[in-house]
């Protein structure tokens, strides 16, 4: 009776902490020499520490290691926490409060080797819609829409870095597919899908070198037909860039009549590799507030 009492206590502890832990992290991350902690939550966690100017260089592993629980301990102790190496509530908000954002900024060129770009600006409130251009080789600005960036959850959208948050900032390679299967709320016509990170967040969270290293997919630039779509408002995505569907209608005829992308064979994110070469480029950037 006094075990399952104190297992039970122990449950409801852990469960307590993990209730407490700030997406995207659900568990407290911590260093251990048998069976080390992995994943993608301490991948993150790394690339975090990596952007603190108390932190000396350390790989990013996925892996809780010495090297890790050092990091840590130089982060708490650089920005006065309680020093124990371990990423408990109090670390995992620091970090993401001082280290979410990734800094991108566009750097206004076209880069060599594709067809199209897709640059957005976003404010850090998600709920504010956002203008993004259709931009050609010759780096001319061709179409001009609203699009929103804002995932699930309140207060503007959870971070990019949790399952359906906001579009992760940085550059990305897209290409042209063909519809998605749920013209409700995928719309009928062509996306653009966010194939591979190549800075920023992107970076991080879309590597595109295996299913397992993709800490979010699926990403796309599309609309949808759904009820929640005819309110007069573009709603949340799941991670997804959204506008209206005569927009997105639009791009697929620029695209494909007047700088010639060709539709890819919508494979549903199933391939990783992306099979393709990517035909564009979206960059998406936080605009200086």
């Amino acid at each position: 009776m006094k075990y399952h009492l104190i297992l039970l206590l122990t449950l409801t502890i852990i469960a307590s902490v993990s209730a407490s832990m700030p997406l995207p992290f659900k568990r407290e991350l911590y260093y251990t020499s048998c069976n080390p902690l992995e994943g993608s939550d301490v991948y993150i966690a790394q690339s975090f520490l990596l952007r603190s100017k108390y932190v000396t260089s350390f790989p990013a592993n996925k892996v809780y290691d010495l090297a890790t629980k050092k990091a840590v301990e130089q982060f708490q102790s650089g920005n006065s926490l309680s020093v124990d190496g371990i990423i408990g509530p109090a670390t995992a908000n620091l970090l993401i409060k001082l280290h979410l954002n990734d800094c991108y900024k566009d750097d206004g060129r076209f880069p060599e080797g594709y067809l199209y770009k897709i640059h957005i600006s976003v404010h850090s409130n998600r709920s504010i819609p956002a203008t993004a251009y259709l931009i050609a080789p010759n780096n001319t600005r061709i179409f001009k829409f609203p699009v929103l960036t804002q995932g699930q959850g309140p207060n503007g959208g959870y971070n990019s870095f949790s399952d359906s948050g906001n579009t992760p900032t940085g550059l990305y390679e897209i290409d042209l597919n063909s519809p998605e299967n749920d013209p409700d709320d995928f719309g009928p016509y062509p996306v653009n899908r966010l194939t591979r990170g190549l800075a920023g967040n992107g970076a991080i969270i879309t590597p595109d070198t295996s299913k397992s290293d993709n800490i979010r997919a699926g990403l796309l630039v599309h609309c949808g037909q759904s009820a929640e779509w005819k309110k007069g408002v573009i709603p949340p995505s799941h991670g997804c860039v959204h506008s209206w569907c005569s927009n997105i209608q639009r791009i697929w005829k620029i695209l494909t009549l007047d700088l010639g992308v060709k539709v890819n064979k919508n494979y549903f994110g199933s391939v990783v590799p992306y099979p393709f070469k990517p035909q564009g480029v979206l960059s998406l950037e936080l605009l200086d507030e």
